[in-house]
């Protein structure tokens, strides 16, 4: 697919940007390129391979996380929650189980 110097310039104008004929020749130059990478790229037959979300076939472990009672957060944390959250914590902290 080829792209030109008039195309850039109405892609910029459309983006408000301002930029200079060389930049525009570049341009052109370097998109031509992708483009023509891309149908490349489709063109190659992919009928008989999975779609994957991922290249690795692995599992993500999670973390568990539970709130303990009287657990104390991190001291640049607390400031962060405000001080509803540090009377939250002070409350959940002098309850009994």
């Amino acid at each position: 697919m080829a792209i030109d110097g008039d195309e850039i310039t109405r892609i910029a104008h459309l983006a408000r940007l301002e930029v200079s004929d060389e930049a525009v020749a570049r341009s052109a130059e370097e998109l031509a390129k992708i483009l023509d990478f891309v149908g490349r790229m489709n063109a190659v037959d992919t009928s008989d391979v999975t779609p994957m979300a991922h290249p690795l076939d692995a599992n993500q472990r999670l973390l568990v996380h539970e709130l303990q009672a009287g657990a104390r957060l991190a001291a640049p944390i607390q400031p962060a929650l405000g001080p509803s959250a540090a009377r939250w914590m002070r409350t959940a902290s002098t309850r009994s189980p």
